[in-house]
């Protein structure tokens, strides 16, 4: 990630810039507007194993981005969300495969997500208008089947540092 020149601000934070009404430009994307999501299941729309999909257009992006052409908002949904993706994965393992990836979601082979996500973010300056982070959930799941007084919370303290790890490795940026 030390190749992207994105601020944490623009990935932490609605942009402000303009509101939701794209500038004129001259690039391929003139007029238009995006929301960027990136995360794990929450993000990619995740299905029950007996739905007939890994993923679809259920998750909380789909739903936020609806939201948004209600009120009449135009962007267009990059979702970059993975479903099982960890945050540790999000900031060191590339690529995601076709059946976690979000329904529609850009394939990103050979680099990880937060890269690939902050990388659409700086060729698309002032474009993108919302971008949304849901991860650390798949990294605290192994404790959830622990048991014994305690060990589940100790279990989740030890994954803390290695969550914040990872953040911090893209949001630093």
């Amino acid at each position: 990630l030390r190749d992207a020149t994105v601020p944490l601000a623009v990935v932490l934070t609605l942009v402000a810039t303009g509101g939701w009404a794209a500038a004129a430009s001259t690039s391929d994307d003139a007029g238009r507007a995006y929301y960027v999501s990136v995360g794990d299941s929450y993000a990619s729309g995740y299905q029950p194993p007996d739905s007939g999909a890994a993923t679809g257009h259920d998750g909380f992006a789909d739903q936020v981005d609806a939201a948004l052409s209600k009120r009449g908002a135009t962007v267009d949904l990059v979702n970059f969300g993975c479903s099982g993706q960890t945050a540790y994965g999000m900031a060191f393992d590339p690529g995601c495969a076709k059946d976690s990836r979000a329904a529609g979601g850009p394939d990103y082979a050979g680099v990880p997500q937060a890269v690939a996500a902050l990388r659409f973010i700086a060729d698309h300056p002032g474009k993108v208008k919302l971008v949304t982070i849901a991860a650390g959930a798949n990294d605290l799941m192994p404790c959830i089947d622990e048991k014994g007084p305690g060990v589940a919370q100790s279990c989740a303290e030890a994954a803390v540092p290695r969550i914040t790890l990872s953040l911090s490795s893209y949001l630093s940026k």
